[in-house]
């Protein structure tokens, strides 16, 4: 993804010239009962876990070191409460899946 790299190439811009920065990871889940995971909120954090390794992988193969990098997860569950039989109404609760990345 296009903007991905080009976040990719700030931070690592930044970081070249020793500025230490804070990424701020939002990873959320919706309210629709999970089995694999556990809970909803330990899915939202692996979501986070998941992003936070991907950036710092990427980081890393432009020779960046994460020690210039603070990462927080802040790891939502939200949405609607599930109504058993909901599954043609997958689009409600899709809204409430997703991980957003700020860098300051």
């Amino acid at each position: 993804d296009s903007k991905y790299i080009i976040f990719i190439e700030s931070l690592a811009s930044n970081a070249s010239q020793g500025y230490k920065q804070v990424i701020t990871i939002e990873a959320s889940a919706s309210k629709v009962p999970t089995t694999k995971y556990g809970s909803n909120k330990i899915l939202a954090n692996e979501r986070g876990e998941n992003m936070k390794l991907l950036i710092i992988r990427s980081l890393e193969k432009k020779g960046i070191s994460s020690d210039l990098f603070v990462f927080n997860i802040n790891a939502l569950v939200q949405g609607p409460e599930y109504e058993p039989g909901a599954a043609n109404n997958r689009s409600i609760y899709k809204a409430f899946q997703y991980v957003k990345v700020i860098a300051e």
